[in-house]
């Protein structure tokens, strides 16, 4: 922002004294500001659509809106705008809370002068503007990992689908020439047919992975999906990786068992986890791979566990700092479990190591609430 453009402010608070008072410090303060101001959250918003503003301040106790409501109502109407809570002192924990579900500051009644204010407004639109250079890094950082695992398990992929479609055309071609023939074994010919619809429908299964997993997510609302689901279309894209190295894979995934989220997301990070396993133990003599699913009460947990005998806390310490890898040069550019966390920390979630396994064992554990 231009330092000589006006910073347009539209307060939105019910106090006329107050609103008298942060007018008059916005105008006497540094700075260029113009401030339009209304008592109700409902003109507000229609000042915001049809207006532009630069930021809002916005009370939490307003005649038609109070409490957390107001401001998810806010910020969840216009996503881009940056936001400061005007509190009480008895609400100064619900700015706090406010804070880390997105709002860029608050401000206590009864604290405010010019300067913090002018400041306040300042930090917030700044916040804002770095919110979103980190969103667009992080969609760009999540394409690159995408692209990475889409080349890795290319060939794999290319394989599994390739077998089933030979199989598909010979069987074809024998049902063809089967049905030519006078007195035509029909259980022979219904068992070929079979062989093809079971055969298509393992293609389908791998095309449903790819789609799933190469989805833009990032900015849709999270659905209740069966964790199963999520599994069964992530497997087929790294099952050949998973068998040319001679992998058992187990399941002990709850068919009822469902989490809100984004599918496409968790599939990514359930793919990571996974060819990360794969990597670590197909040297080793016995080769497994266990992916469990349970309910915890308030939370649920995703498990992938291998036959690995666990991380050396050395390496646990920066497991999830971007670009650390203990992969050979050109095998990973160490940003899967970065990008994995911090796609469950826009679930409101956690992706961490269990260090008390006997095995190498990663949760992504989803609140219920």
């Amino acid at each position: 922002m231009a330092v000589n453009t006006p910073i347009r402010v539209l307060l939105i608070e019910d106090n006329a004294i107050f609103a008298r008072l942060m007018r008059a410090m916005l105008a006497e303060g540094p700075g260029h500001f113009e401030t339009d101001s209304t008592e109700r959250l409902e003109v507000g918003l229609e000042k915001l659509r049809h207006g532009h503003f630069d930021i809002a301040l916005l009370d939490l106790s307003l005649p038609d809106s109070q409490g957390p409501d107001t401001f998810l109502k806010a910020r969840a109407t216009f996503p881009e705008l940056p936001l400061i809570l005007l509190t009480g002192l008895d609400d100064e924990h619900l700015g706090l809370k406010a804070m880390q579900a997105g709002v860029q500051d608050y401000l206590v009644k009864g604290q405010v002068n010019g300067d913090l204010l002018v400041r306040s407004i300042r930090y917030a639109i700044e916040r804002k503007h770095t919110e979103k250079l980190l969103f667009t890094t992080q969609k760009a950082m999540m394409s690159s990992a995408q692209l990475a695992a889409l080349g890795t398990m290319a060939g794999g992929v290319a394989h599994e689908i390739n077998t089933p479609l030979t199989v598909i055309s010979l069987l074809a071609e024998q049902a063809k020439e089967t049905a030519k023939k006078v007195g035509v074994d029909k259980t022979k010919l219904r068992e070929s047919l079979q062989t093809i619809i079971d055969t298509a429908s393992r293609i389908a299964k791998i095309t449903q992975g790819l789609r799933t997993l190469a989805q833009e997510s990032v900015a849709d609302p999270a659905i209740l999906t069966p964790i199963r689901s999520i599994v069964d279309d992530t497997l087929p894209l790294c099952e050949h990786r998973l068998k040319s190295s001679g992998i058992t894979v187990r399941q002990q995934v709850p068919e009822n068992l469902s989490i809100a989220c984004r599918a496409s997301e968790v599939s990514q990070i359930l793919l990571n986890l996974l060819l990360n396993a794969a990597d670590a133990i197909e040297h080793n003599d016995s080769k497994w791979i266990e992916i469990g699913a349970a309910d915890q009460g308030d939370h649920i947990e995703i498990t992938v566990t291998d036959s690995g005998a666990g991380i050396s806390k050395e390496i646990a310490d920066r497991i999830f700092d971007p670009f650390f890898t203990t992969k050979v040069v050109g095998k990973g550019c160490g940003l899967g479990l970065s990008i994995s966390r911090g796609l469950m920390v826009g679930h409101r979630g956690n992706l961490f190591l269990d260090e008390k396994s006997a095995n190498t064992k990663f949760v992504i554990s989803f609140a219920k609430t």
